[in-house]
């Protein structure tokens, strides 16, 4: 990380020390758990501004040998896609925090968002946005398609999760690192993002599989409302973090504001 970077980076957290949560327990009073009304659900789309151009995903870059030296991530060339993603979202859960009002100031970049949150406190916690690109590269640097998805409602709220394709399957899933979590449907298969927008919109019963935050049984409905049923009106990906200036070396190779690919 450049000098200059890490001092912007530090000027910024210093400004919002007052502002930012940096307890599990501050977080976890930001979640209201009763008589909360979630918006009705749409399919629109309309965040989404081009079509995604195949050729430029799931690039390997050479940072993923590095990252892949540096971390141990499980993956067992004997298990399917599915079951190794599902595996590295696990270790990412048990050595990065979550926190959705972090205010921290990163590029989207994979080894510096490791760098900054791996086996550290609460307080270098990271965003949906972080986990979302770290589990991408991390999957793409084990030979796993994935990339990030950005929900978004009709009143901007956001949240960001990950399609992970199966080989084996020929289809997405999509996992939530944040909540370290995936959907099933009455046919107790994944869900795909769209299959679980659909169930929504269908009010078709979907199951959350592994949550895992504080209280998981107090919390997971809220989590369901607030963080899916509300944003899962948009189905797209999102604008580059451009306050690094780093866009052009960003480890994720994934066109933002680009339409997400249903199937391959």
């Amino acid at each position: 990380m450049n000098t200059v970077f890490f001092l912007k980076r530090n000027i910024f957290k210093f400004k919002m020390r007052n502002k930012a949560i940096t307890s599990i327990e501050g977080y976890e009073k930001t979640f209201e758990t009763e008589n909360y009304k979630p918006l009705s659900i749409s399919a629109n789309d309309k965040f989404a501004v081009k079509d995604y151009n195949v050729d430029n995903l799931f690039k390997y870059s050479e940072e993923y040998n590095i990252i892949k030296k540096i971390y141990d991530f499980p993956y067992n060339e004997k298990l399917t896609d599915i079951e190794n993603a599902l595996n590295i979202m696990d270790y990412l859960t048990k050595h990065t925090h979550y926190c959705g009002a972090s205010l921290n100031f990163l590029p989207d970049n994979t080894l510096d968002i490791l760098n900054y949150s791996f086996d550290k406190e609460f307080s270098d916690a990271l965003n949906c946005r972080f986990k979302a690109i770290a589990l991408t590269d991390i999957l793409i640097a084990y030979g796993i398609k994935a990339l990030p998805i950005c929900l978004r409602s009709e009143e901007n709220g956001v949240h960001f999760v990950v399609s992970v394709y199966s080989s084996e399957e020929k289809r997405f899933i999509v996992l939530d690192p944040s909540f370290n979590c995936y959907f099933v449907g009455n046919n107790n298969n994944a869900l795909s993002v769209f299959e679980l927008r659909n169930c929504l919109i269908e009010n078709n019963p979907v199951q959350v599989i592994n949550f895992t935050f504080i209280n998981p049984e107090k919390h997971k409905n809220f989590y369901f409302s607030a963080f899916i049923s509300d944003c899962i009106s948009n189905i797209s990906t999102w604008e580059t973090n451009i306050k690094s200036k780093k866009v052009n070396r960003k480890i994720c190779a994934i066109d933002f504001n680009a339409q997400v690919p249903a199937e391959l």
